[in-house]
């Protein structure tokens, strides 16, 4: 190949770099020396589902996240963000639901957000039944008047 074609190959990728960085591109990219700059798991891992464990969230396939007292991956909780379209949802497993809010759509819909309390992000959330729940009260006094704390956070009837 002589310097005239070389060249007209160069500006056909749209390369505004040096011939060198162009042969380095090319080479890498056909010897598979390139890495993927958002690249979650080693080469030739699969990224693990709900339920298998993990030591970080870049193990989880996407939509799921590590827990932190699990080990487990987990379903990122839906950010429920008021959306008119996809595009308005702030990460790339959500999608924009009849609702109008944003949801986790990549997770499977049987795939906990939890499993223990301390894989739920926000401090002081309970995992119950597979869900981070805020707590709705710390003591009596957040309750309603015929109501008690039940020592989870939850509001219940005083018996």
């Amino acid at each position: 190949m002589d310097t005239n074609a070389f060249d007209a190959l160069v500006r056909g990728f749209g390369t505004r770099g040096s011939r060198r960085a162009a042969v380095m591109g090319l080479a890498a990219g056909l010897f598979g020396l390139g890495t993927a700059k958002s690249a979650a798991a080693p080469v030739g891992v699969e990224a693990l589902t709900c339920g298998q464990f993990c030591e970080g969230d870049a193990e989880c396939n996407a939509g799921l996240r590590c827990g932190a007292a699990s080990e487990e991956c987990v379903k990122i909780p839906n950010s429920k963000q008021h959306c008119n379209d996809n595009g308005d949802c702030p990460a790339i497993y959500e999608t924009c639901k009849s609702n109008g809010r944003c949801a986790n759509t990549l997770a499977p819909k049987d795939c906990p957000e939890c499993r223990k309390d301390g894989d739920c992000a926000v401090t002081g959330a309970h995992c119950i039944d597979g869900l981070c729940l805020e707590p709705e009260c710390t003591s009596d006094d957040d309750c309603r008047r015929r109501e008690r704390c039940n020592g989870k956070g939850r509001c219940v009837d005083r018996k």
